[in-house]
């Protein structure tokens, strides 16, 4: 069958399926590539794999996996339309990520130790893409650390864990 039509979206899909006698290649694996690929400071492999082993390590442990990293990361940006969508993995939004990756990644850092100290782990987390917002609003308030535990802090940590 030959496919005459120039969707990206469209032509990565069949790739996934037609692609079953080789490595298997997840979505958010082809994504990831894409992020590599555009990065130019930082490897985007290693910073996001490091990020994910380091946040699943918190705690009593949690199951994060880099297609929320990815997904955090496109929100976090500030990026109009985050649907976990090829065509939101060009070059602006990359470079964008990239250039806020340390406060993104220490946002969620600091979002996830905050979830530990509330008893939250991979068997009571529902899901993942929950703490999004509150990565969100400890980005927006500047990542202060003193969130997690500061007096200063308790009506966010209050306010928060009702969201």
């Amino acid at each position: 069958v030959l496919e005459e039509e120039h969707n990206l979206e469209k032509v990565l899909n069949i790739f996934i399926r037609v692609n079953s006698g080789g490595t298997q290649l997840s979505y958010s694996d082809i994504l990831l590539s894409i992020a590599i690929a555009q990065w130019q400071d930082y490897d985007a492999r290693e910073e996001i794999y490091s990020l994910v082993d380091d946040l699943n390590l918190m705690g009593e442990s949690f199951n994060f996996e880099k297609d929320f990293v990815l997904k955090a990361s496109l929100v976090l940006s500030d990026i109009k339309t985050v649907a976990f969508r090829i065509y939101n993995f060009n070059r602006n939004n990359m470079l964008k990520i990239e250039q806020l990756w340390s406060k993104i990644k220490e946002a969620l850092t600091i979002t996830v130790r905050l979830l530990t100290t509330w008893g939250y782990s991979r068997d009571t987390l529902v899901s993942n893409n929950a703490i999004i917002p509150l990565a969100y609003y400890i980005l927006r308030k500047g990542n202060p650390k003193g969130i997690i535990t500061s007096r200063d802090y308790s009506a966010d940590r209050e306010r928060m864990q009702r969201w």
